[in-house]
């Protein structure tokens, strides 16, 4: 089944949380109010700003706010930060490959697999934080 990891749930609610709010929103207080591990919540912020789609403010009153427009944050680059490559299967998404038929080079389904998944990215892109709205 295709589906949305959890941690990529976490990160999109927090960027509509932070961007609803139009303030500086703390870990904590995204987790409070979502029932979300802090030490998850605070991980995935943290990876969302080293790549540039939120900043924080250190300090007693900082917090994190978003470095972007909203219209420029697609679901597939949440995705991406947080979980890595989109694929539906994996010979499409990285080098190194389990699957015997690909290994053997007998597999008959990668091509059109490989297609579904980059029509599939592509709607993602399509698909921004303003859409979730």
């Amino acid at each position: 089944m295709l589906k949305v990891s959890r941690k990529s749930e976490y990160g999109l609610i927090a960027l509509k949380y932070i961007w609803e709010k139009n303030s500086l929103c703390t870990a904590r207080e995204i987790s409070d109010n979502f029932f979300i591990p802090l030490e998850n919540m605070a991980k995935i912020l943290q990876s969302l700003t080293r790549a540039g789609l939120l900043s924080s403010v250190k300090g007693v009153q900082g917090g994190y706010r978003l470095a972007r427009n909203p219209s420029e944050i697609s679901i597939a680059n949440v995705i991406e930060i947080i979980d890595g490559p989109i694929g539906i299967v994996d010979c499409e998404t990285t080098q190194k490959t389990t699957c015997v038929q690909y290994c053997r080079g007998v597999c008959n389904i990668k091509k059109p697999l490989g297609k579904i998944q980059n029509k599939f990215k592509e709607f993602l892109n399509e698909v921004t934080l303003v859409d979730m709205v």
